[in-house]
């Protein structure tokens, strides 16, 4: 059994290879329809695990079967959502909105698992969220030029998108915990459910399928379904059974730090000011957060993830 510390080190890896996702998919969506694109990523994770879902398939009955469909469900609408929440409005205005999606993991961690969130957790998950805004919101806010556009059908789909994709997590952690079904046979029954919601979503928009498309759609889908779907995803799932949503929330925002320094190192992009106050707020909120879980567990002070 790993350790608490190694397990923090493992979730930073999960979300440290998260975090190239819109670097290298920049390439898929301008050859790709979104939904096609969707639809392709998860049926490679599905395939992937189509063999330990079979091997497993006796354990999808009752409660089992009732959370992988839930977080099947909840996965299908969150990607669904993020997509049409682009088409409506921009990616900065997605982003700006879908930093609350930590906080509602949190939320409902506490709520619906029971966890216990310290009040010094709450405070590394702020400055962490805080960090992130800066990086966000401060250069929109220095540079915008024109009035501030409100999207509303967009806002509403990364409300909604807020709220139901942590449900998908907090499920799937259910199912691997509580019943015994293999994390993988989870990660890949799920894919199967997005795979398919997203290919009705395709036929329904009337896209067709593009000639041909270059390596570097084909590179971008191969990374996000394998790197980050599968083994990304299930590694954060496994880290987050056993430290908690507060780190896992802080890690996130870590994730969006990492996604904004990678320019910088393979772009020779500049580090402007907003970058560094807002990395080294979320350095720190990660520090508080991980510091207090480290030194105060053994006094029932810590994330506690049942």
């Amino acid at each position: 059994m790993k350790s608490k510390q190694t397990w923090f080190w493992l979730a930073l890896l999960s979300f440290t290879l998260a975090a190239p996702n819109a670097m290298v998919m920049r390439y898929a969506v301008g050859e790709l329809d979104p939904f096609l694109l969707n639809a392709l990523r998860f049926a490679i994770v599905a395939l992937c695990c189509a063999p330990i879902i079979w091997q497993s398939r006796g354990l999808f009955t009752g409660k089992a079967l009732r959370s992988v469909l839930i977080a099947g469900a909840a996965m299908s609408v969150a990607a669904l959502t993020f997509t049409v929440a682009l088409v409506h409005s921009t990616a900065s205005y997605v982003s700006i909105l879908l930093l609350l999606t930590p906080v509602v993991l949190v939320f409902y961690s506490n709520k619906l698992t029971g966890e216990r969130i310290s009040r010094r957790a709450m405070a590394g998950i702020t400055l962490s969220a805080l960090g992130a805004a800066v990086i966000v919101l401060l250069p929109l806010a220095l540079r915008q030029n024109t009035p501030f556009t409100f999207y509303p059908l967009a806002t509403l789909l990364c409300v909604l998108n807020c709220l139901i994709y942590p449900l998908s997590t907090i499920e799937i952690k259910k199912a691997n915990e509580d019943h015994g079904v293999p994390m993988f046979a989870l990660v890949g029954f799920v894919a199967v459910i997005v795979t398919v919601a997203n290919v009705i979503a395709w036929l329904l928009s009337g896209s067709s399928v593009p000639a041909s498309v270059s390596w570097q759609t084909v590179a971008g889908i191969l990374y996000s379904a394998l790197i980050i779907s599968l083994f990304g995803r299930a590694l954060g799932i496994w880290s987050y059974e056993r430290v908690g949503s507060a780190v896992i929330s802080a890690l996130t925002y870590f994730e969006a730090l990492v996604a904004v320094i990678l320019p910088v190192i393979f772009l020779h992009e500049k580090v402007s000011l907003e970058m560094a106050i807002g990395g080294c707020l979320i350095l720190f909120g990660v520090f508080v957060v991980e510091y207090h879980k480290s030194t105060h567990h053994k006094h029932h002070h810590a994330f506690r993830a049942h």
